[in-house]
């Protein structure tokens, strides 16, 4: 019936309703569920039951339509539905009187088609003795109050739901982290022994240098020492030479002198010789 009235009087507010999904649950539930009181102070509480005993029982839809279409300017602004709950239960600035004045206006100029006084029934005293027969409990309210307990069913289902994968995914996360730890613990151990075998490396490394410094100068040392024995070596070698080159001229010397004088011997002996024929042939002659 509110849509209905929504829909002739502010259409514009109520596609906002619409396009934003705030039903009639959340814009006139909460006004009925409280009687108004979240919304208004006591003053003005009581000025207005004033009205609405005064009145038809339809009177208390025109009065929610009243306060939805006075704060429309407030409502098309907002946006979220938690925004829309949070108005709906909150006091807003606007007087009651306002809120009557068009009320009044509304249940005046709509059509009688829409009106709901077609289908609410007028107050009726309650009958003497004991409490009538009530069947006419509003069956929106009732089935509300299911739908409400079954939302609840579904999000407590959906907390256990979520509950029981937050702590399977807090154990995925322990496991996990235990997993971490694990690896990083090997990945420490294993960089505490990459940094010991670095270590020995370069000490390693260290000794055999100083090794191969101590073998180039051993090495340096033994040239060193060969180059001194090639050199005493070839020093004895020249010397050696030197005593042969003089040998070889004391024999050559020798030798010029034996033959010098086998030549001085041979001259002697051929004048020798040659005094013996000269004294045969003088001889000779003179015989």
């Amino acid at each position: 019936m509110i849509e209905n009235l929504l829909t002739h009087h502010d259409h514009t507010l109520l596609a906002h309703f619409v396009r934003y999904k705030v039903t009639s649950q959340i814009y006139a539930w909460p006004l009925f569920e409280t009687f108004f009181s979240e919304i208004f102070n006591r003053d003005e509480w009581l000025c207005l039951f004033d009205h609405i005993f005064s009145n038809h029982p339809s009177f208390v839809l025109y009065i929610i339509t009243s306060y939805c279409i006075n704060n429309r300017s407030a409502l098309l602004r907002v946006t979220e539905l938690d925004d829309f709950k949070y108005f709906f239960h909150h006091r807003n600035p606007i007087s009651v009187q306002t809120i009557l004045t068009e009320a009044y206006r509304l249940s005046e100029v709509t059509p009688v088609d829409i009106d709901p006084k077609r289908m609410i029934e007028s107050f009726q005293p309650l009958t003497r003795g004991q409490y009538p027969v009530f069947n006419k409990y509003p069956k929106f309210i009732v089935d509300y109050q299911i739908q409400e307990k079954e939302k609840l069913r579904q999000e407590e289902m959906n907390y256990i739901r979520q509950r029981e994968l937050n702590v399977e995914m807090y154990r995925e996360r322990q496991q996990r982290r235990h997993e971490e730890e694990s690896w990083l613990r090997q990945q420490q151990l294993l960089i505490e022994a990459e940094e010991k075998r670095r270590t020995l490396l370069l000490q390693e490394d260290t000794r055999v240098k100083e090794q191969k410094n101590k073998l180039q100068m051993l090495n340096q040392e033994i040239k060193v020492r060969e180059m001194q024995l090639l050199d005493v070596a070839r020093r004895k070698m020249l010397h050696q030479q030197h005593l042969l080159k003089e040998a070889e001229l004391h024999r050559l010397d020798d030798e010029i002198r034996k033959k010098a004088e086998e030549r001085k011997d041979t001259l002697e002996s051929g004048i020798k010789s040659a005094e013996l024929k000269t004294l045969e042939l003088e001889t000779q002659t003179k015989i």
